[in-house]
């Protein structure tokens, strides 16, 4: 609602209906003055000022009830709870509004301008036009605003469907691009020769990881404990594939392991450390897995190569798709340990 400027607000079609309902008002005022005073119904220079004055004074109303329609909108927001009290606040807050701007427009008029004070029944006269001129703008402005909200509303719905889906895709992709299966097929290749006994493992472990990526793609969140199962067989090949130059510490306690996390994000940050960070059996990168009360941390000691390629989903999109939930994701990064903790859904 914030971000609905008054430029927004005040668009073609709303600026075209309020000069429609000045020359309507305008004409019933000819109207009136024909019936009750006689007066011949002329359109001339005088008439097109007066119909100027009302058009300006409505867009002025307009601008301070959609000030007040904004505010009421983030202290009591409509729902079938606060409907009487929202309407009555409503008729009581753009009454004053109108009436009191109506009135005193005629004030500076007559008593300033023309030197005759307003009498009882003008000031009656000005307060029911008050209240005639409001059943007609603030439910306008109301069902202006109520629709701009609806049209945020459905937008962002779209844009959270969207990033749901690229966060799917990309999870996806990444785990099933040519290069993770040309990978490793390549070990699973040199292992059948080497250990026939390891390449039934790895390829036991391989399959897990496929069938864990396909059944979870469409998940929004993922027990700890069913997680930790498919991260175990993604450490097995990893550690097969680096052999000595890559170790993965995981500390999952057991009273974690109902809590729920998004499906392959640690997967992702364990893929992120590795193609960022230099990695040797004489210096293995080691990344640390450990549950603690506010989520899972995930950290490693900084030894960044010299030119690294784009990750692909990045931990930008892993913060957007947390955001999109409700949730933030701590990072820690002091130059020589980088931390992030993922919290629970």
């Amino acid at each position: 609602m914030h971000q609905y400027s008054r430029k927004q607000f005040f668009g073609s079609k709303l600026l075209l209906t309020i000069a429609a309902f000045a020359v309507a008002f305008q004409l019933i005022i000819l109207v009136l003055d024909w019936y009750y005073k006689e007066k011949p119904m002329v359109i001339n220079l005088g008439t097109l000022i007066a119909f100027a004055i009302n058009y300006a004074n409505m867009l002025l109303v307009s601008l301070v009830i959609f000030q007040l329609v904004k505010w009421l909108n983030t202290k009591i927001k409509w729902s079938i709870q606060t409907s009487i009290l929202r309407t009555f606040i409503d008729i009581l807050l753009f009454s004053c509004v109108t009436i009191g701007w109506i009135i005193l427009v005629n004030f500076i008029i007559f008593d300033l301008v023309r030197g005759e004070p307003l009498t009882f029944k003008q000031v009656v006269f000005f307060a029911a036009l008050g209240t005639i001129i409001n059943l007609f703008l603030v439910p306008l402005i109301e069902f202006v605003v109520l629709m701009n909200v609806q049209h945020e509303t459905e937008l962002n719905s779209k844009q959270l469907q969207h990033e749901n889906t690229k966060f799917r895709y990309e999870i996806l992709k990444n785990q099933i691009n040519p290069h993770f299966l040309f990978n490793s097929l390549g070990v699973l290749n040199s292992l059948i020769t080497e250990s026939p006994e390891k390449s039934k493992l790895y390829l036991s472990s391989f399959s897990n990881v496929l069938r864990h990526v396909l059944d979870f793609r469409e998940y929004n969140s993922i027990a700890l404990e069913d997680e930790a199962k498919f991260l175990a067989d993604y450490i097995f090949l990893l550690n097969i594939r680096f052999e000595n130059t890559f170790e993965a510490k995981v500390d999952l306690p057991p009273r974690f392991t109902q809590r729920q996390i998004l499906p392959m994000v640690l997967q992702l940050l364990i893929e992120n450390v590795i193609k960022h960070n230099k990695m040797s059996e004489s210096q293995p990168i080691v990344v640390n897995i450990q549950a603690t009360e506010e989520g899972v941390e995930v950290w490693n000691k900084i030894r960044l190569k010299s030119s690294v390629s784009s990750w692909g989903i990045g931990l930008e999109n892993i913060k957007m798709r947390y955001a999109s939930l409700g949730h933030k994701i701590a990072v820690e990064n002091d130059g020589r340990i980088f931390k992030i903790c993922i919290p629970y859904l």
